[in-house]
C-alpha cells in the first residue's frame, strides 16, 4: 500500500500541468527521470524512497511508544507551616483486581525501599494485602525467611519487603484518566502499630537508588530514570501540583484552550552530582550577593543535597557565616533595618517587615553559580526572606560545622526541577519568570 502511494504521487507530480501548457511537464521529475537514463536506476531510486519512509515510520513509531511510558502523580502540601512541612504523593495506587490509592511522603532523600502501612485486611489501612490477587512475599533472604528493609527516614523501624502491581497516571503534559500497570514493584509492609506515632502513612523514595521508585519503575517497564516535580509555595494553602516520571513530557500550565507549554524553556542542564548511596547534590562553584563574590575560604566545590523534606537551606558553619555577613552589609546599603528576632524561630537574620520589601528588588540577590553552567541559581526577595511574626528573616540556616549543605524546600519553591538521572543532569525553570507559578499545571 505504501509503495502504490509513493508511486501514485510520483505519478501526479509528472502529468502535464493543464490548462497553460498541455506539453509541460513538472521540471524536478523531467530533469530526475533524464539523469536515470536506465530503468533499473529509477527503480532503485523508488526501492530506496520506500524503505527510507518505512524507517522513518519505524522510528517515529518509537518515539510514540517511548513516550507514551511517562507517568504523572500529585504532589500536596501538607501544612501552611514550614516548620511542620512536608510533600505528599497521590495518584500511585497498589494491588490488583481494585488498586488502592496510597497517600505517601515525597522524599529525595530515602536510598532504601519505599514502605507504606499495611496488613493483611483492614479498612484503617493504607494497603491490605489480603485483598490483592497479585501480592507476593519476598522469602529470598538467609534460609528462606522474609527479607525486611529500615522505614527510612525513621530507620529504627523495619518492615517486610512485598511485590504487587502499581498503577500509575499516563502523562502528556497534563493529568489524563489513563493508568498502566509496572508490575513487581518492591517495597516494605509497616504494621500499623509500628507507624501509629509517625507524622506519614508510607514514602516514595525519589533518588537515585537502586531500589527507589524511579529505578524500579524502570526496570520494570522500561520508564527512563528521569522525574520532575514542581513544589508550590504555601503562604495560601496551595493546589496539588505535578510529579512527572520519564521522558518526552509537554510541561504545560493552564486550561485548554490555552495551554501554555514550557517545554522549550529548560535550557543548558548541567551536571546533577550523585553519591554512593544515590542522593541527589547540586553543585556550587562559587556564591555571589548583589553581583559581589563572597569569600568562603575555599576554592572547593560546594555540593548542596537536595531534600524536599528540610525546610530551609543550610550551609556549613563557614559558608554560612561569611554569606550571612555579606547578606547584612549589602541590606545596609540598601536601607533595610535590621530587628531582634523573635524567640523560638531558628534564624540569627531578621528585618522590619513590610510589603515593599518583600516584593521589590531593594533587597540583596543571592547568586549561586552552577557547575559547569554559565547559569545561576538567583534568590531573590521572595525566596530569600520569610514572614514570621511581623518579621522578615533571612531564611537561611546554618549547618554546623563540619556538616554538609542542603538546598530546602523554601528556596525551591515554584521552581520546576528536572532530574535525569541516565545522563546525570539537573535542569530548572523559575515559574515566576513565566508569569505563573506551580500551582499553575492544570491537575
Amino acid at each position: 500500500m505504501v509503495e502504490f502511494r509513493v508511486l501514485n504521487l510520483l505519478h501526479q507530480m509528472d502529468k502535464p500541468v493543464w490548462p497553460f501548457n498541455p506539453s509541460r511537464k513538472r521540471p524536478a521529475l523531467s530533469f530526475l527521470r533524464q539523469s536515470m537514463a536506465k530503468e533499473g536506476e529509477w527503480r532503485l531510486f523508488l526501492q530506496g524512497l520506500l524503505m527510507l519512509g518505512i524507517a522513518m515510520a519505524s522510528f517515529v513509531s518509537q518515539i510514540i511508544a517511548h513516550c507514551e511510558q511517562a507517568f504523572v502523580a500529585r504532589v500536596t502540601a501538607s501544612s501552611m507551616d514550614y516548620r511542620n512541612l512536608y510533600y505528599t504523593v497521590t495518584g500511585i495506587s497498589i494491588g490488583t483486581p481494585t488498586p488502592q490509592p496510597l497517600e505517601v511522603l515525597l522524599s529525595t532523600e530515602v536510598t532504601v525501599y519505599p514502605w507504606v502501612e499495611c496488613g493483611y485486611n483492614s479498612s484503617t489501612l493504607m494497603y491490605q494485602w489480603g485483598k490483592s490477587t497479585t501480592y507476593r512475599p519476598d522469602h529470598g533472604c538467609s534460609h528462606g525467611m522474609p527479607c525486611f528493609s529500615p522505614l527510612s527516614p525513621f530507620d529504627n523501624y523495619t518492615g517486610a519487603i512485598l511485590y504487587d502491581r502499581f498503577s500509575l497516571h499516563t502523562t502528556r503534559g497534563w493529568f489524563e484518566d489513563i493508568t498502566r500497570v509496572v508490575p513487581d514493584m518492591a517495597f516494605a509492609c509497616a504494621p500499623k502499630e509500628t507507624v501509629a506515632t509517625l507524622p506519614v502513612r508510607g514514602v516514595a523514595p525519589f533518588s537515585a537508588a537502586a531500589h527507589g521508585l524511579p529505578a524500579q519503575i524502570y526496570a520494570n517497564s522500561g520508564t527512563p530514570r528521569k522525574f520532575a516535580y514542581c513544589l508550590p509555595f504555601v503562604g495560601s494553602f496551595p493546589a496539588p501540583t505535578p510529579l512527572f516520571i520519564g521522558d518526552c513530557i509537554n510541561y504545560m500550565f493552564g486550561s485548554q484552550p490555552f495551554k501554555v507549554n514550557i517545554t522549550a524553556r529548560l535550557r543548558d542542564p548541567f551536571p546533577l552530582k550523585l553519591d554512593e548511596s544515590g542522593l541527589l547534590y547540586m553543585g556550587v562553584t562559587d556564591i555571589r550577593v548583589n553581583r559581589e563574590l563572597v569569600d568562603r575560604g575555599s576554592g572547593k566545590l560546594l555540593k548542596l543535597r537536595i531534600s524536599t523534606t528540610e525546610p530551609f537551606t543550610k550551609l556549613s558553619h563557614h559558608v554560612y557565616v561569611a554569606v550571612r555577613n555579606k547578606y547584612r552589609e549589602k541590606a545596609k546599603e540598601l536601607g533595610l533595618q535590621r530587628v531582634r528576632t523573635p524567640s523560638g524561630l531558628p534564624f540569627d537574620t531578621c528585618f522590619s517587615y513590610s510589603y515593599d520589601l518583600l516584593v521589590n528588588s531593594n533587597v540583596p540577590l543571592i547568586q549561586f553559580s552552577l557547575l559547569a553552567s554559565s547559569r545561576t541559581w538567583d534568590i531573590e526577595s521572595s525566596w530569600s526572606l520569610i514572614r514570621v511574626d511581623n518579621v522578615s528573616c533571612w531564611a537561611f540556616l546554618n549547618a554546623g560545622r563540619g556538616q554538609p549543605p542542603v538546598l530546602g524546600i523554601f528556596q525551591q519553591q515554584d521552581h520546576l526541577m528536572e532530574f535525569d538521572i541516565e545522563r546525570k543532569t539537573l535542569n530548572f525553570i523559575k515559574m515566576s519568570d513565566n508569569g505563573a507559578s506551580c500551582s499553575s499545571f492544570d491537575f
